[in-house]
């Protein structure tokens, strides 16, 4: 059995390409911009709210399997996102400034702690 499992070229060029499926808005927001010097800062907004929106419609429809309102769930979610934030920026400020740590080893200890909190965050309050 050769890896990847699929030999079918589609499949190849959906992953390769930057709008295919999930993959694609990761790719695009976290590729290096080597050519430009000033970044884009309305491209970096729809960045961000496209991810926003991916990320809350895959978490309702596929993950939680929600019956909530929007009306609800759409600011519960975007609050759990901001907590999020600041969770992030006081944590990678406390390693990396207050504890002098290394970089990569508090991103990955704040990216974690976010991740379960958002995790916990949305199961059971945001989409219950």
């Amino acid at each position: 059995m050769s890896f990847p499992p699929s030999s079918d070229p589609s499949i190849h060029r959906l992953l390769r390409s930057r709008s295919g499926g999930c993959n694609g808005p990761l790719r695009t927001s976290y590729r290096p911009r080597r050519r430009r010097r000033h970044r884009s800062r309305s491209g970096d907004a729809r960045r961000l709210c496209g991810g926003g929106l991916l990320s809350y419609w895959l978490n309702r429809k596929h993950t939680y399997e929600s019956d909530r309102p929007h009306r609800e769930a759409t600011w519960r979610f975007a609050l759990v996102a901001l907590v999020g934030f600041l969770v992030t920026w006081f944590l990678m400020h406390a390693f990396t400034v207050w504890l002098d740590g290394p970089y990569l080893p508090s991103q990955i200890i704040t990216t974690g702690v976010v991740m379960l909190w958002s995790f916990m965050a949305h199961k059971a309050w945001t989409f219950a």
